[in-house]
C-alpha cells in the first residue's frame, strides 16, 4: 500500500496544473457546470440536483484554483478539447485527494491504539470542517448588507476609491445580471463550435461598458469599482504557497482579461468581497482607522435594531444610546 501524499505535495501539483497552458478554459467549464442551473421552460427539481452532488466543487476549492491560476502567466490560448478533459479529470482527482489529506488529521487520535481513543481537536484537525463548511450568507445578503455596513464611510470611499458603497453595490448586482445573459448566449453558441475548441470562457468575460449600461452609472465609476476588486496585472499571488496562506483572490475575485476586460468566474466571490474587503481598506488608512473601527459597533447596533423593528420590537432607546457615545460629526462621516 502506497504512503499517502502530504497536503503540500498535492497543493504543489495543483499549482503546476493550474499554470498549464489554457487551464483557465477548464476552470471556466467547472464553474459553469457547478454554479449554474440549466433548464428548459421552467426549473424542475432535477435541474438543481447537480448542486447537491458530492462531486461538485465548492467556492473555497474554486477560489484555491483561481489563486493558483494567477501565479502563472494565465495563458488563455485554447489547448484543445482532449487536453481540457485531462485538466478537468486531474483537477477533480487532486481536489479529492486534498480533501482526504485534510480529513485524515481529524481521525488520528481515534486510531492511535489508545485505550480511550479520542478525535483530534487541534487546529490541524478543524481545518477540514472550516474549509469545506457551509457559507455564512447568500450572495444577495452580502451584496445588500454591504450598503448598510459601510454607508457611513461614503465620504472616505468617494475620496480614496472614487465611488460610494451604493454605487459599488449597483455594479456588483449589474455584473451578475450581465454575466447570466452572457453565459446563456455562450452555452448556446457552444453547440455550433467545433468539438476541439469547445469553451464557455467568453461567458465569464465582462467589460466596464456592459456593466455600466446595466447599472445606469458612468463607465468611469464602474471601472473604479471593478478595479478595486480585480487582481492587479503584476500580482502573482506570491504569498499563496500553501493552502492556509492568504489567497489574493479572496479579496479581489476578478481577473484581468484582454482589452481591459474582466473575468468573473464566481459571482458569489464578488458579492462576498464587497462585504468584506472595505474593512481592510479602512484598516490600512492609519489616519482614519480609529473612526472606521469605532463606527463598526454603532453600525452593528443599527442593523440589529432594524431587524428587531421588522420583527415588531421597539429598539429606539438602544440605538440612541449607542449613537450618543460618538460625536455626531463622526456618525455623519465628516
Amino acid at each position: 500500500m502506497s504512503t499517502p501524499r502530504t497536503e503540500q505535495q498535492i497543493f504543489d501539483e495543483l499549482l503546476a496544473l493550474c499554470c498549464s497552458p489554457g487551464c483557465i478554459h477548464a476552470l471556466s467549464i467547472l464553474c459553469f457546470r457547478d454554479n449554474f442551473i440549466r433548464f428548459r421552460d421552467q426549473v424542475q427539481a432535477d435541474d438543481m440536483e447537480h448542486l447537491f452532488s458530492q462531486s461538485r466543487l465548492i467556492r473555497t476549492e474554486i477560489t484555491t484554483l483561481l489563486g493558483l491560476l494567477i501565479k502563472g502567466s494565465m495563458d488563455v490560448v485554447h489547448p484543445g478539447w482532449q487536453t481540457l478533459e485531462g485538466y478537468i479529470t486531474k483537477t477533480e482527482a487532486l481536489l479529492e485527494e486534498l480533501h482526504w489529506s485534510m480529513t485524515g488529521a481529524m481521525f488520528v487520535g481515534m486510531f492511535s491504539g489508545a485505550s480511550q481513543p479520542q478525535p483530534d481537536l487541534s487546529g490541524a484537525a478543524i481545518r477540514e470542517p472550516i474549509f469545506y463548511g457551509g457559507e455564512s450568507a447568500y450572495g444577495f445578503q452580502y451584496r445588500d448588507f454591504a450598503e448598510l455596513k459601510y454607508g457611513a464611510n461614503d465620504v472616505w470611499l468617494r475620496a480614496k476609491k472614487g465611488f460610494t458603497i451604493g454605487e459599488a453595490r449597483k455594479v456588483v448586482a449589474a455584473a451578475a445580471v450581465v454575466q447570466d445573459k452572457k453565459i446563456m448566449l455562450t452555452s448556446r453558441a457552444v453547440r455550433s463550435m467545433p468539438t476541439g475548441s469547445w469553451t464557455v470562457l467568453p461567458g465569464f468575460v465582462l467589460s466596464a461598458a456592459e456593466v455600466a449600461e446595466r447599472a445606469g452609472l458612468p463607465k468611469e465609476t464602474v471601472e473604479r469599482v471593478l478595479d478595486a476588486f480585480a487582481v492587479g496585472s503584476g500580482d502573482d499571488n506570491k504569498g499563496f504557497t500553501s493552502l492556509h496562506d492568504y489567497n489574493a483572490v479572496s479579496g479581489k475575485p476578478l481577473l484581468r482579461g484582454d482589452n481591459d476586460d474582466y473575468i468573473m468566474l464566481q459571482q458569489y466571490g464578488l458579492a462576498e468581497a464587497l462585504y468584506e474587503s472595505p474593512f481592510f481598506w479602512f484598516g490600512a488608512d492609519k489616519q482614519c482607522r480609529g473612526w472606521h473601527f469605532g463606527y463598526r459597533g454603532v453600525q452593528g447596533s443599527q442593523r440589529t435594531g432594524r431587524g428587531a423593528d421588522l420583527a415588531g420590537g421597539n429598539t429606539q432607546i438602544t440605538r440612541r444610546g449607542v449613537q450618543a457615545a460618538m460625536p455626531q460629526q463622526q456618525l455623519n462621516g465628516t
